[in-house]
């Protein structure tokens, strides 16, 4: 039991402070070319404006039913990029 535990605390503690470093993901996936709206977009399609704790549990019930390895966050930002510029 203790062990679980530990995952749970490390597992939150990690995922926090990767949140909480320095630079924004969605900029950084646009470039230097992307606009402030699509930044904007993709921010809520990747549910990075959503408060850390929601983030954290949403990561956590992706991972708990195995589908953190369906979906790297390359892939899934690939797309979402994609298709923002597709809209843009």
């Amino acid at each position: 039991m203790a062990f679980v535990a530990t995952l749970f605390f490390v597992s939150g503690l990690v995922f926090v402070v990767v949140r909480v470093l320095p630079g924004d993901p969605a900029l950084v996936i646009i470039g230097p070319e992307g606009s402030p709206e699509a930044a904007a977009r993709l921010r809520e399609a990747l549910g990075l404006n959503r408060p850390i704790a929601v983030q954290y549990a949403e990561w956590l019930g992706r991972t708990l039913r195995a589908r953190a390895s369906e979906q790297t966050w390359d892939a899934r930002a690939a797309r979402i990029a994609a298709w923002i510029d597709a809209r843009s």
